[in-house]
């Protein structure tokens, strides 16, 4: 579902990808992503899980995205969601 928060998120990283000249690589790096987070509902149910803490949180992903080769700006911008619980 799209709304204006996640627009805001949105626009925000799109303007951080332009001004770094990455706008292409992030929005591979994104979808990539994306992909795993659909396909593993391992992943999903312990990304959302409110008793598990933020920083083991933050490490599966930092963890996931060191594997997958993700870029630091989008590696940044999924642990702000994550902090913010915009992940959805």
């Amino acid at each position: 579902m799209v709304t204006s928060t996640s627009l805001k998120y949105a626009r925000a990283l799109a303007e951080v990808a332009d001004e770094a000249k990455c706008a292409l690589e992030i929005q591979e790096d994104l979808e990539e992503f994306r992909l795993a987070f659909q396909t593993h509902q391992g992943l999903r149910e312990v990304l959302f899980n409110p008793g598990i803490p933020l920083a083991v949180k933050q490490n599966i992903v930092e963890a996931l995205a060191g594997k997958m080769g993700l870029s630091k700006i989008l590696v940044n911008f999924l642990l702000v969601i994550l902090e913010h619980s915009r992940l959805h």
